[in-house]
């Protein structure tokens, strides 16, 4: 009997196989029915969900393609551990399909395992699964737990942080291990004449860090801002451990210009002036500018040094000397054809520190120093007494600022900048005070005191790009920015002209 019933059993098979060969000359008639459905496996869902998700019904027409389509249905209601099984099996004359299912375990908790130093709590990562306890474990809340735990380190700025494996136990225990994206290398390309290390120097972004994409976009600003570079672009790739290897890929501009001027004068004969002026010097970022002019009866000269990097806290420093000479002429103010030649020559220098006291809050201290001397010249060329020239008893702005002085200065500038480019921003702040003192216990000819108080916002009024790798300013340069600006300034004493404010021109 046994024999004889698996016999059939193997017959009835075949018979299915063969009825199910595509085959234009099949009749209808010919066709196997669905005379039962079976569900097995299943114990906690019922029945009833799983065969309302199925277009297979007992008493219609058997089709393969029907009963593959229903258990990838069945498998998407998220409640199972593998995929779907089926069995047919000869029944009433037809075909009986039999469902078999393997059930996940209920929810029992989350084991999680961090590849960094564990930024996120474990127990807020853990929630985002919005599984109860006992409560059976859906597929599709793991899935939605998944891109929960990534959009919450994302939101937090460690966009390289992925889920790197998933497992649920049979006790109910869901396994996941969290790659927090460690920075393994940080590799700059592009920079010829830059040394590597001045790049490197501006990033708070180190190797052994967890990648985040906030500290890393301020970092890049902070190269851009060195104005070495007319566009940065960074790249990423994953090395075989599954570390982030960062790429800062520059174009350098062009930092250094010589310039030569010649030309002739009236006053002071045959003129030439030649210009130097460096950026990047000796690749370190260091500037270097020079400017002299020869011909005349004094030449001329000024010479600015700026180091943006003398210690590990940022410190810069700035000096500059210059020695300028100028002839021109005052005119009677009765009578304009009378005009009286004079020499006005200057001599000074400033020095200045600026140290960041935070990422956004700058202070900046400051000293300089000026002496001018004028020497008025008779139609003969020889000296002339400022008290014997009517132009200065009767012009209060000449008499006030052609007369001999010194001017001495010390200036202390806090600022807080959140400015993306210094030089072109497209959004962020400037705030800023400042107080001067003039002469006083530094001595000099003017006693004042000078304040001013300075705030500027610029507004990005079109989207900037949020991949990070477009954070530079060419990404920004089709958008549309609106620049509002504020100051306010005061004195108090005799200020010399040279400190005084000047209405009009961009930096007013």
């Amino acid at each position: 009997m046994v024999m004889r019933i698996s016999i059939l059993h193997a017959l009835f098979c075949a018979l299915i196989g063969i009825l199910l060969m595509p085959s234009t000359s099949m009749a209808q008639d010919e066709q196997l029915m669905i005379t039962a459905i079976e569900i097995r496996g299943n114990d906690f869902v019922t029945d009833q969900e799983i065969l309302s998700v199925m277009r297979g019904r007992a008493g219609e027409v058997f089709s393969l393609n029907t009963l593959s389509e229903d258990l990838g249905r069945i498998e998407a209601l998220g409640w199972f551990a593998v995929e779907p099984e089926h069995i047919l099996e000869p029944f009433e004359g037809g075909v009986k399909i039999i469902i078999v299912v393997h059930e996940n375990p209920k929810f029992a908790g989350v084991q999680i395992e961090q590849n960094g130093p564990g930024l996120l709590p474990q127990g807020e990562l853990a929630i985002l699964f919005a599984l109860e306890p006992d409560e059976v474990i859906n597929n599709s809340k793991v899935t939605r737990g998944i891109v929960e735990i990534e959009r919450k380190y994302r939101d937090n700025g460690y966009t390289a942080a992925t889920v790197t494996d998933l497992s649920i136990g049979d006790d109910g225990i869901i396994g996941i291990k969290i790659n927090e994206g460690i920075i393994s290398d940080i590799i700059v390309q592009g920079n010829t004449k830059t040394r590597t290390h001045v790049i490197l120097r501006e990033l708070n972004t180190k190797i052994g860090d967890v990648f985040n994409a906030v500290t890393f976009r301020r970092d890049l600003e902070r190269i851009y801002n060195l104005q070495l570079f007319e566009d940065i672009q960074p790249s990423f790739e994953l090395d075989p451990n599954r570390e982030v290897i960062l790429y800062i890929n520059v174009v350098e501009a062009r930092t250094g210009q010589v310039g030569f001027g010649a030309g002739y004068s009236s006053n002071d004969g045959f003129l030439a002036t030649i210009s130097y002026s460096e950026r990047n010097f000796r690749g370190v970022g260091q500037r270097l500018t020079a400017l002299g002019q020869i011909g005349g009866p004094n030449p001329d000269f000024q010479v600015s040094f700026y180091n943006p990097w003398i210690d590990e806290d940022r410190t810069s420093i700035s000096v500059e000397g210059f020695l300028m000479n100028e002839s021109d002429r005052i005119r009677d103010p009765e009578d304009p054809e009378i005009v009286t030649p004079f020499e006005l020559r200057r001599i000074g220098g400033s020095f200045s520190v600026a140290r960041p006291m935070s990422e956004h809050v700058l202070l900046n201290l400051s000293f300089r120093t000026l002496n001018g001397s004028v020497t008025f010249i008779d139609e003969e060329g020889q000296p002339l007494p400022a008290d014997q020239i009517p132009q200065l008893s009767e012009n209060e702005w000449v008499a006030n600022n052609l007369i001999d002085g010194t001017t001495n200065a010390f200036t202390a500038r806090l600022a807080y900048d959140t400015r993306d480019f210094s030089l072109d921003p497209s959004q962020g702040m400037l705030a800023s005070v400042q107080t001067s003192m003039i002469g006083h216990v530094l001595g000099g000819s003017y006693d004042a005191f000078k304040y001013e108080l300075e705030w500027r916002e610029y507004l990005l009024l079109s989207g900037g790009p949020e991949d990070i790798s477009q954070l530079s300013p060419v990404a920004y340069r089709q958008n549309h920015v609106l620049a509002v600006r504020v100051l306010y300034g005061g004195s108090t004493g005799d200020l010399p002209l040279i400190e005084r404010f000047k209405i009009g021109g961009q930096y007013s």
